[in-house]
């Protein structure tokens, strides 16, 4: 996303934010970043590398270890409560 720079609104500001905070670059899966680029005189949303073009969605943690990822411990393990049926939980307390 590309925006002038004078013709930038608080909405989409807050829209490239959301693009920043919720993507990542679909290349090199960097941390999207809110940039000016002055040879077009506009403010993006993307990877540093301006050879970079596009961005994916982040994945969760959940998604990652569902894929066979390595995911810290404490993180794995607060996944695999969530995953246990509540009556299997119950029986296993008592």
């Amino acid at each position: 996303m590309e925006v002038k720079r004078e013709e930038m609104t608080e909405q989409q500001w807050q829209e490239m934010r959301q693009i920043a905070a919720n993507n990542v670059c679909a290349i090199c899966g960097a941390e999207l970043q809110i940039h000016t680029n002055p040879e077009k005189a506009t403010i993006e949303a993307g990877c540093l590398n301006r050879e970079h073009h596009g961005y994916i969605e982040r994945t969760t943690y959940t998604q990652e270890l569902r894929r066979g990822a390595e995911v810290y411990p404490a993180i794995r393990d607060a996944i695999e409560r969530k995953m246990v049926p509540k009556d299997d939980l119950g029986r296993a307390m008592n």
